[in-house]
């Protein structure tokens, strides 16, 4: 059972593969269905490798490397 907190999710619920990418798609289309930028990444980064993987996400287990995403600015490190 998913247990999201109120002030950080307006929505959620169980989709397909071709319901997401139907989703992010019309995302760009239309500026009123709002899709958080990380969520953009994610899905086209990993989660269609994951979803294509889902009888054995052993490959995935134990993932040490940072992941640096396109479109994702570098932080500016002030001390």
């Amino acid at each position: 059972m998913l247990n999201p907190r109120a002030n950080e999710v307006k929505a959620c619920w169980y989709v397909s593969q071709a319901q997401v990418q139907e989703l992010l798609h019309k995302s760009e289309e239309d500026s009123t269905i709002l899709v958080t930028p990380w969520f953009k990444m994610i899905a086209h980064h990993f989660l269609y490798k994951w979803w294509a993987s889902l009888n054995d996400l052993s490959q995935f287990e134990n993932d040490s490397e940072i992941h640096k995403m396109a479109g994702v600015p570098t932080p500016i490190l002030q001390l």
